[in-house]
């Protein structure tokens, strides 16, 4: 393992991340309202589109081509449906965690006892809250 002050190796371009935490609450809620107000009916739609109730064509017993075109298309289809939920899911956990963080660390006294743990342990109740359909 790679100490963290070996700044010879990977870890020779490492820049911080800077939170501001009296925005955090705010970025959580600009997260759960691109989701819910915008990504969520945008992909609402493109999933009607994808998955309009019937077959894309016709399949044809014996045109083995156009049989594996058929059996491909839904394949990508249904990809293509878990993805999008998935980005959905992975960024309502984003804001969950972003909130739990900004209600933990609200005041000076608990930002300065703030733990890398504690973040991590903010990702972790955040998915385990949240739905992992992918």
């Amino acid at each position: 393992m790679v100490p963290h002050d070996d700044t010879s190796g990977w870890l020779a371009d490492y820049r911080p991340v800077e939170v501001d935490l009296s925005t955090l609450a705010q970025f959580a809620t600009a997260l759960r309202d691109e989701v819910d107000l915008n990504f969520r009916p945008h992909a609402a739609r493109l999933i009607d589109a994808l998955d309009p109730g019937a077959d894309p064509f016709e399949s044809r017993d014996g045109f083995f081509e156009l049989m594996a075109a058929w059996n491909q298309y839904g394949f990508c289809r249904d990809r293509a449906i878990q993805l999008l939920v998935a980005y959905a899911n992975a960024t309502e956990q984003l804001a969950t965690a972003a909130d739990l963080v900004a209600r933990r660390y609200r005041d000076t006294d608990a930002l300065a006892a703030a733990q890398l743990s504690d973040i991590e342990k903010a990702f972790a109740t955040a998915t385990r809250s949240g739905t992992t359909d992918a």
